[in-house]
């Protein structure tokens, strides 16, 4: 009848006991107590939060909002080192005036997201078993050993191995709080990747970043790993570098808070994990060739930890991974920041590289289960050459944000574009020398010269560069307007493939000579028009779904957004589809007196969707979301299939095709 917690915590006291017993016990004779007491004060700490948790549960569903704000006190404040978007959630529903009952089920679900957070799986904290009826009680499928990750579903119990980010997540949270004694334990010790035992005999432990920037196996990491120690002359390189950020000592250690912090968790993220990903990805093709079609094999493993270095465990379970960039501390997460900034989003709506990696990996998996080894290496360079993308526009981003700044300058971006050079140069210096030196020059801080000295531009020349001599399309680099990294690569460079570039010309020159003899100019002066009120349309429905579920006295900024973009467009509206323009009108010109958006986003979306055809708009370019369509009702045989706009389109396509 005891709580499975009450004698799991027993059990843990007195494991500890034992190694305070043993003869010696922290001192240098028995050197590795400290971790393994580490180990178990983890443990019972996690192993604290099930009763907390269960409660807050109890609390919600039984709605009783003193107890409810009573234990998400006890409890949200720690999601804080989970997923950021989760934790925000949270607060907002929980501890953000009276809870938010209305939102039980999201409530529910982000709860279960912060359990491997916590050191949890869902059998720890078990089943509800008394739900009202009228709650829809969501099954706990996030914090499985199994768990999808950004859309890639592992067979294998990689959860662990996935965690690693979630050490560099918790290091960033100590670190920027100037606590880099604890942080040093993390880094040391490891606190969310258990090491998987064989038996209950053997010792819990964690996987840790001091571990795997120390460990043996970074050889299969050849010939990149090479590279790498002959760069910095150190076979221990990244250990050096985040020890001198957390100790204090080195180059960075005199540094500001905020620039050691930058140094210890970008150089973990980058200059450790992404080291070990690369080993993995050639483990499993070495595994692959050395595998005898006719014997038993299981070579999924290595492939999931592969989509486990590169994925982590803090993007969720839906494709594209989290929309947030600063949930995601890996290459994925790199990715998302990158793709927003360098506009390089696919249709989607998330990094195209990132939908180019999922694509990878899957092919990958498919190529293991057939066997096909050459295949499968051919997809494991076309993965490594994936993963510098983002880092290589992130040394162009820092360049932009380091132009302007002084070397004495305590900012973080100083730091970080020096940690993001260090994270390719080895491999750049291999291919091309003259693209590292320029590099080189510009972002590795020296104390005594203004960084970026020969100009942002003149860095992303570099890195248009060496991407093509890595064999990247310098084109999935993207740009910002500060710097274009392709703005001088030659016309005859292998990325520039005529084979693409020739039918484009050819159908932009048909188009062009259909206008000029049809006197198409004002049409498409017509048209850009049409376009540019698109965005201002897809607000609405944005900020009609947001709104509707809040009270006319609140003071979020959501309420001043809706009507603001509704009145840049209900003018225009009005002149062509009046019913529409009343429906906007009454759901987001906010008064204080009506709940707003009281129709329902839908009948919102459903009247931005009949304004965009009366506009001469496809009501397809509007898009939607799962919360409302503004094409659900509109007939497929609308006025806004315009004959106008297609005929130029035929025109070119047939060009090209020729």
């Amino acid at each position: 009848g005891e709580a499975i917690a009450n004698n799991a915590i027993k059990l843990l006291y007195h494991e500890g006991s034992q190694y305070l017993s043993v003869n010696g016990a922290c001192t240098k004779d028995v050197s590795d107590t400290p971790k393994l007491l580490y180990s178990v004060v983890s443990r019972i700490m996690s192993i604290m939060y099930i009763p907390l948790i269960q409660m807050l549960i109890d609390s919600i569903l039984a709605q009783d909002a003193d107890l409810t704000v009573l234990y998400a006190t006890a409890i949200i404040p720690q999601a804080a080192q989970c997923r950021v978007t989760t934790y925000n959630r949270l607060r907002e529903h929980l501890l953000t005036g009276l809870p938010r009952f209305d939102k039980t089920e999201i409530i529910l679900r982000d709860i279960q997201d912060i359990y491997a957070c916590f050191g949890l799986m869902c059998e720890d904290v078990g089943a509800y078993m008394n739900t009202p009826s009228d709650v829809s009680f969501p099954f706990c499928t996030i914090a499985k050993s199994d768990a999808s990750m950004a859309g890639y579903q592992p067979t294998s119990d990689v959860l662990p191995v996935a965690q690693i980010d979630l050490d560099i997540a918790q290091m960033r949270i100590l670190t920027k709080l100037g606590n880099f004694k604890y942080a040093k334990y993390w880094f040391t010790y490891g606190r969310n990747s258990p090491v998987q035992r064989d038996s209950d005999n053997d010792l819990h432990s964690f996987y840790s970043l001091s571990d795997l920037a120390v460990a043996s196996s970074r050889k299969n990491a050849e010939d990149i790993y090479s590279d790498f120690v002959a760069y910095f002359n150190d076979v221990n390189y990244s250990q050096k570098i985040i020890m001198g950020a957390l100790e204090g000592t080195g180059k960075w250690g005199l540094k500001s808070i905020q620039q050691r912090s930058a140094v210890a968790t970008e150089s973990s993220a980058f200059l450790v994990v992404y080291l070990h990903m690369i080993a993995q990805i050639n483990d499993a093709v070495k595994q692959c060739k050395n595998e005898k079609s006719d014997g038993e094999y299981d070579l999924t493993h290595p492939w999931d930890e592969v989509a486990a270095l590169v994925i982590g465990s803090l993007e969720g379970t839906q494709e594209g991974g989290a929309t947030d960039g600063r949930d995601g501390q890996l290459i994925w997460g790199l990715n998302t920041r990158r793709g927003f900034q360098f506009q390089t989003l696919n249709d989607q709506g998330y990094s195209r590289t990132n939908s180019d990696l999922i694509d990878a990996l899957w092919a990958g998996r498919g190529e293991i289960d057939a066997l096909d080894c050459d295949r499968l290496e051919s997809t494991a360079e076309n993965i490594k050459r994936l993963t510098l993308i983002p880092l290589l526009q992130s040394i162009v981003r820092y360049a932009v944000l380091n132009e302007g700044l002084e070397a004495s300058s305590t900012k973080e971006d100083l730091a970080l574009g020096e940690t993001y050079a260090l994270a390719v140069l080895p491999i750049i210096d291999a291919v091309d020398e003259n693209s590292g030196e320029v590099i080189r020059e510009n972002m590795i801080h020296n104390d005594k010269l203004k960084p970026v000295s020969a100009g942002a531009q003149k860095v992303a020349d570099a890195v248009g560069a060496a991407a093509v001599a890595l064999g990247i399309k310098c084109s999935h680099l993207g740009s910002t307007s500060q710097a274009d990294p392709c703005r001088n690569i030659e016309s005859s460079s292998v990325i520039r493939q005529t084979s693409l570039i020739f039918p484009t010309l050819i159908g932009l020159g048909a188009s062009i000579w259909y206008m000029l003899l049809s006197d198409r100019l004002e049409s498409t002066a017509e048209n850009i028009k049409r376009l540019t009120l698109i965005p201002l349309l897809q607000s609405i429905v944005r900020y009609a779904v947001l709104n509707e579920g809040l009270e006319a006295s609140s003071t979020k900024e959501d309420l001043a957004l809706g009507e603001t973009y509704a009145l840049a467009v209900l003018p225009i509206i009005d002149a062509v589809d009046e019913n529409s323009g009343e429906v906007i009108r009454e759901n987001m010109i906010h008064n204080d007196k009506l709940k707003p958006v009281s129709a329902g986003a839908q009948k919102v979306a459903d009247a931005v969707g009949a304004a965009a055809v009366a506009l001469g708009i496809k009501c397809s370019h509007l898009g939607s979301t799962s919360q409302a369509d503004p094409c659900r009702n509109i007939e497929s045989s609308s006025a806004i299939r315009q004959t106008s706009l297609i005929f130029p389109t035929l025109i070119g396509l047939g060009a090209s095709i020729w």
